[in-house]
């Protein structure tokens, strides 16, 4: 209750035991759910989400302190899973916009690697090099890795990263540019 009522408070020392005490249940937890170089950056991200909120959806009459840490650091896990899991239909996609088929122009290809290409232009350049070392180089992530000079995990972080910016982009481009397509196709066969 004490460090629950420190953390609300905000203070200094209520944090930093939140810190190495949650550090040591979920670096475990993460570990054993196969997440191990993930792991940290996980603590990094729920510890985060705590400060921010002060732990103010925490209630003592629910159950244990470290019952709802436990609950937050594997939603934060869940939440992870899932973005990795969207990043490879991303990633797909990518690949298929990108690759020698369109130049045959078949079925809207044509209109996609467009769409391809103007989100990647709005991406920063940083971005626009991971994504050209993993999608159009292939390069694996050791590759990109010893090309940036970077470690594995960190390169995996960003072109991750990166990737989601892509989608991001390309979900908002699409959102504008697919109504007026559509518009134009169902016109010329009306015609």
């Amino acid at each position: 209750n004490s460090l629950h009522e420190g953390l609300l408070s905000g203070h200094d020392e209520a944090y930093l035991i939140l810190w190495s005490e949650g550090y040591k249940i979920m670096i475990a937890f993460y570990n054993r759910k196969g997440l191990v170089h993930e792991a940290e950056d996980l603590w990094s991200q729920t510890f985060i989400k705590l400060l921010r909120t002060r732990c103010m959806s925490f209630n003592p009459a629910k159950g244990s302190f470290e019952g709802w840490l436990f609950t937050v650091g594997k939603n934060v896990a869940i939440d992870f899973k899932r973005k990795q899991e969207a990043e490879i239909s991303i990633d797909d996609c990518i690949g298929l916009a990108a690759s020698d088929s369109d130049k045959k122009n078949k079925g809207g290809s044509r209109y996609w690697k467009l769409l391809v290409n103007r989100a990647q232009a709005l991406l920063k350049p940083d971005d626009r090099t991971i994504l050209s070392l993993r999608v159009v180089q292939e390069l694996s992530y050791d590759s990109i890795s010893k090309e940036l000079g970077i470690s594995v995990v960190a390169a995996t972080k960003r072109v991750s990263r990166a990737l989601e910016r892509l989608y991001l982009e390309l979900e908002r481009l699409s959102t504008h540019e697919l109504p007026r397509r559509i518009g134009r196709l169902s016109r010329r066969g009306s015609g």
